[in-house]
């Protein structure tokens, strides 16, 4: 085998892997409305006395479904980095309204 089929191959392994990851990730339908955040800390901040200025990133729509690729957790909250319908991607509170595992 040439290196460039070798290098090919170890690629496409590596992209398979990766997407078949993603699609194993848990799907969760959203009750209400939801804000998508930029960052965890703009996420964590929401929920707080003090929120943060930032703006939400979208507007998640109820009856959305977004995969949830990995979770995050704070002192007082409970993060997720996820995947929402058109590949927008971003940070959620996990307590927030609209969202229920």
């Amino acid at each position: 085998m040439t290196p460039f089929r070798i290098v090919a191959l170890v690629i496409g392994c590596f992209i398979a892997a990766t997407l078949l990851w993603i699609f194993s990730r848990p799907i969760v339908v959203l009750s209400a409305d939801s804000s998508l955040w930029t960052t965890e800390y703009d996420a964590s901040r929401q929920k707080t006395i003090y929120p943060g200025p930032a703006n939400p990133k979208a507007e998640l729509k109820q009856g959305d479904t977004i995969r949830i690729v990995s979770v995050k957790y704070g002192k007082d909250y409970k993060a997720a980095f996820i995947v929402a319908p058109d590949w927008q991607h971003g940070w959620i509170l996990t307590t927030q309204e609209g969202v229920s595992q």
